[in-house]
């Protein structure tokens, strides 16, 4: 045996075990990388449903006005459109909204636009007083002085923090 030949081999082995971890923790890094871009434009969405507005803070039938919503997402870009219904007054500033991703989260589906964050959650909603007393399990997000469900703040719209909105989106 000649030390100067086994050192020489364990160093040998030594660098080409280094070479193998490198040559994995880059394909893990670029298969994660690649996997984040894609994930975050997000997928094909096309929903419609309904944003309900009260000055008055909380759900008021008389005092509520009731907008069309539709959300059209495809190719990493896309656009939430809101436009009233009915209602005495009209409060929403910003009726169109740029979406720059979407992504799923178990239930829930964030949207990032250019106003801020919309987090919509799965739910069953079954109050007579809300959405037309229709029961349906849609994607919603609700602001109001005593429950807020996923994230809608009234500003995204161009409206106070004391309103009361509420969407419901049911994908198409």
């Amino acid at each position: 045996m000649n030390p100067d030949n086994d050192a020489a081999k364990s160093r040998l082995d030594g660098r080409w075990g280094l070479v193998m971890v490198i040559i994995i923790v880059a394909i893990v890094v670029v298969a994660f990388v690649i996997s984040a871009l894609t994930y975050s434009a997000g997928p094909e969405i096309t929903a419609t449903g309904k944003m309900y507005v009260s000055s008055s803070g909380e759900w008021n039938g008389t005092e509520t006005a009731e907008y069309e919503v539709s959300l059209d997402f495809n190719d990493g870009e896309g656009m939430l459109t809101i436009s009233l219904l009915n209602g005495n007054f009209d409060q929403v500033e910003n009726k169109t909204l740029n979406v720059f991703s979407i992504t799923k989260m178990g239930d829930d589906y964030n949207l990032e636009t250019e106003a801020g964050l919309l987090q919509f959650v799965k739910y069953q909603i079954e109050d007579p007083d809300v959405f037309n007393g229709t029961a349906i399990e849609a994607y919603v997000a609700l602001w109001s002085q005593n429950k807020k469900i996923g994230e809608i703040n009234p500003n995204l719209f161009g409206m106070p923090e004391s309103y009361f909105v509420a969407m419901a989106l049911e994908e198409r």
